[in-house]
């Protein structure tokens, strides 16, 4: 590698060169840090805390009992007071450090220990017995008690002496390795001790700060956060989000003064605290390990409105890299947030194939030169000789996996792996570009886009989590939106909704782990000139390249406004003017092309038995008790596609609508009214046996009645699921609460005039030809009142209880109505977003083991 340098090629760091390098060993830091901030408290962990005094006293002690042998030393214990006394105690030795995470399966542990080939673990007493049966015969297990009176004073005197040269190891921290094992990355005492000072000064870390540690301790970036802490006099407070849930981080951010997170575990975060809650004490917020948005950073402000954002880039080879900061007064960026301009002491080169600096702006393989950098990696000298190398000057050099570009002043931009980008249809594509512009998508919080296949092959897939507190898109809306801002080759061929992005023992997206997307029926394809018709329609309206004529419209992530789209698109090349409920028996691009077909020569509508524009039919598979799902005020029975499509594998699904919405004819005016005429289309359909009742929003109301409809009439009991339902004032009342005002999160009463507006509007409910839009509110709006005039009788039967954060119902209200025996299910998403994908998938999993349950018990 060459080492000259192209001036606009190299970043400049944000201070002098390698100023002040830190040369001591931790131990000599650590001393001074404690002669003058003794009294101090180091670490606090819940109920447990320590002095600076007290901590170096139980270091100490265990320093010597560790100091005696050769080789790393495994720590394994919980991140609590306990473990950080494990770990500096190991450090203080001489010996290298090998933190273990507590909360990885026990052969990832074993695994980092014969990388390590550790010769003693160091266990708390909480988890003792698991090291002792990690370790065999061969490490030798030792406890960490915390109030060990039998701990040295720590006086100059009686600290350890023999601990080894600032170039030694100081701590192994294993990462994914591309083999499939795990690689431990060497960083020296020097090393760890110019990271603690660089951190400290890049976030202002000084004594009395009160510094959060929720990243893992056994990683590089939770290692940074407890040197960073500890030798510069400041206060470490150990909470682990992972064993104690995202709801307990509220509560921790009225103790500390900076914290320290990766993007998903701040949007956790965000998300757990309350509305319009605030923490003014917390000063300095930074975030590492992926990218993170300016949405992030505005939804972390709300809550945090004081503090100063810091958004780094570094890696275990490099330590903390590039910093780029937003004081509390300066708007978050659009887009991705920038990683910055280098740090002092560490030079970074954005460098072409050849070896040479790239211009700037233009994208390269990065590498780092500084004094500061990892030695390499443990008992591996050739992938050391590959990444790691020595300059003249005697700075070490390591080259990254990572690619970027450095803007004239000096900024880094990150550019993705260097061995991530595809060719796709001949293109060469950086999957890395395709995220960036996914996450801007404000309903979007989380994405990753990666390659599957090989050769002609080749495709994007792009895995995407919804906001929660937003409405779901739909996989037609995200492609659209890439649509519009990437040429086609670069919209993914697969969208994949995912309520979570798996996740690394580091924090990283687990690309191994994402699920492979649905394989499509692309053969065989449009088989006439109707079938050809449709699909040009299809693939404008869903962002496709092709569809087969076996594919359905929904499957392919088709909402009901792409059904909508799609329709009017139809009607304007056919003439053929078909309702939502069409795609209930049309599913399949085959299927509407012949309906299409059928409905031009014939000018006539054909229908399935029973009323076309009420009742719709999901899937006719199996023999199994069929499911009745029953919609909401101005939903339609399609919303139902994506639970039929997972339910009704082996047995018959039906969705039923309101009266009027797609049909012409009045609604009915009260739930009892419309209970009548479902029991009419179930007792055609299915005129006995037992039935799943399934309902949405209003629909559960309606299901609720029919249920009693249903074992009045001498049915079997059915099994009922209701599916975010908001219950009648009377249910307030009858719990001895006031009865509510606002129904739904975020609601408002109507002025006057809006009033007025809806009676009239009403009138023309089923009967006037409203926009969709107006039509649906029109119904919305309709079905509020007959909540309202509902009094729903106790049901005693076996009932399913799904409910979202936007459910703004008193739970204790359905003490009222649910008499019999139930199950409650709570979903971090909104009312719509809990039958589409990610969500639907977990909701039909649950129906499906109580519909088992339920069956087996008959």
């Amino acid at each position: 590698m060459s080492s000259t340098a192209v001036p606009s090629a190299v970043a400049t760091p944000a201070g002098p060169l390698d100023a002040s390098p830190d040369r001591r060993p931790l131990l000599d830091r650590l001393h001074a840090v404690v002669e003058r901030h003794g009294p101090a408290d180091a670490v606090v962990a819940h109920d447990h805390r320590l002095t600076y005094a007290q901590l170096a006293r139980l270091a100490t002690a265990l320093a010597r009992r560790t100091s005696r042998g050769e080789g790393p030393v495994a720590v394994l214990a919980e991140q609590d007071v306990a473990g950080i006394v494990a770990m500096l105690g190991v450090v203080l030795s001489g010996r290298p450090l090998v933190a273990l995470d507590a909360t990885l399966p026990d052969d990832r542990l074993r695994a980092i220990l014969d990388g390590a080939a550790a010769t003693q673990i160091v266990a708390s007493e909480a988890t003792r017995h698991r090291a002792r049966d990690l370790a065999g015969s061969e490490p030798t297990i030792l406890s960490v008690h915390p109030n060990d009176p039998a701990a040295p004073d720590p006086s100059p005197a009686a600290w350890p002496t023999a601990v080894g040269h600032a170039d030694d190891p100081a701590t192994l921290v294993f990462t994914s390795g591309s083999s499939g094992a795990p690689k431990g990355v060497v960083l020296s005492h020097a090393t760890v001790a110019n990271g603690a000072r660089l951190s400290a000064r890049a976030m202002g870390i000084v004594p009395g700060d009160r510094v959060a540690l929720v990243l893992p301790s056994a990683f590089a970036a939770g290692q940074e956060v407890v040197f960073m802490t500890l030798l510069n006099g400041a206060t470490l407070v150990c909470h682990d989000p992972r064993t104690h849930g995202t709801r307990s981080l509220p509560a921790l951010l009225e103790r500390v003064t900076t914290l320290h997170a990766t993007p998903s575990l701040l949007r956790s975060l965000t998300a757990a605290v309350p509305a319009g809650t605030t923490y003014p004490t917390v000063r300095q917020i930074s975030t590492c390990g992926e990218p993170v948005h300016g949405r992030d950073v505005a939804a972390a402000r709300a809550a945090l409105p004081a503090a100063r954002f810091s958004n780094y880039l570094g890696s275990s080879e490099t330590g903390h890299l590039t910093f780029f900061h937003l004081e509390p007064h300066e708007p978050a960026p659009e887009g991705i947030v920038p990683a910055g301009r280098p740090v002092e002491g560490k030079e970074v080169l954005v460098l072409d194939e050849a070896g040479a600096a790239a211009p700037a702006g233009t994208v390269g393989r990065i590498v780092v030169r500084s004094h500061h950098l990892a030695s390499g990696y443990w008992r591996d000298p050739a992938r050391t000789a590959a990444a790691f190398g020595t300059e003249p000057d005697g700075r070490t050099s390591y080259t990254s996996g990572d690619l970027g570009r450095l803007l004239p002043d000096g900024s880094l931009v990150l550019g993705g792996r260097a061995d991530s980008a595809v060719k796709v249809r001949g293109y060469l594509v950086e999957p890395a570009e395709v995220e960036a512009v996914l996450r801007d998508v404000p309903e979007i919080v989380d994405a990753v886009v990666l390659a599957r296949g090989t050769g002609r092959e080749t495709a994007l897939v792009a895995y995407a989590c919804p906001d929660p507190d937003r409405r779901t898109p739909s996989v037609a809306a995200l492609r659209a939106a890439l649509a519009a801002r990437l040429p086609a080759w670069m919209v993914p061929q697969h969208v994949v909704l995912l309520a979570d992005l798996p996740r690394t023992e580091r924090g990283k997206v687990d690309r191994q782990a994402l699920p492979r997307p649905p394989t499509r029926a692309l053969r065989p394809g449009p088989a006439d000139q109707w079938e050809a018709l449709l699909a040009g329609i299809w693939c404008r309206c869903l962002e496709l390249e092709e569809v087969g004529r076996d594919e359905s419209f929904t499957a392919l992530g088709g909402d009901s406004l792409a059904v909508e789209e799609m329709l009017d698109a139809v009607r304007d090349a056919t003439g053929v003017d078909l309702p939502t409920s069409a795609l209930g028996s049309a599913a399949t691009l085959r299927e509407l092309a012949a309906l299409v077909a059928s409905r031009t020569r014939r000018r006539r509508r054909t229908a399935a038995a029973g009323d076309p524009a009420v009742l719709l039919r999901l899937s006719s598979a199996g023999d199994a008790a069929p499911v009745v799902c029953l919609a909401g005020a101005g939903g339609t029975g399609l919303l139902f596609s994506d639970l039929a499509r997972l339910v009704g594998t082996d047995r018959p699904v039906h969705a039923l609508q309101t009266h009027g919405l797609e049909n012409l004819g009045i609604p009915d005016w009260s739930v009892a009214a419309a209970a009548r005429r479902y029991h009419r289309h179930v007792d055609r359909l299915h005129p006995d046996g037992p039935l799943v009742l399934v309902g949405h929003s209003l629909g559960g109301l309606f299901a609720l009645e029919l249920a009693h409809r249903l074992q009045a009439a001498g049915r079997p009991t059915p099994l009922l699921v209701l599916l975010d339902t908001v219950l009648p004032p009377s249910a307030a009342v009858a719990s001895g609460d006031p009865a509510p005002r606002i129904r739904i999160a975020g609601g408002r009463e109507q002025t006057r005039t809006e009033l007025w507006r809806t009676r009239l509007q009403l009138l023309g409910a089923g009967l006037y030809p409203y926009s969709v839009p107006t039509r649906n509110d029109v119904f919305f709006q309709h079905g509020l009142r007959l909540t309202d005039r509902y009094r729903p009788r106790p049901w005693d039967g076996p009932t399913e209880l799904f409910l979202t954060r936007e459910n703004i119902d008193d739970r204790r209200w359905w003490d009222q109505v649910l008499v019999g025996p139930r199950r409650v299910h709570e979903l971090e998403t909104n009312h719509v977003g809990i039958l589409k994908p990610p969500y639907v998938d977990a909701v039909a999993a649950r129906i499906g083991d109580a519909v088992a349950t339920w069956e087996d018990a008959r």
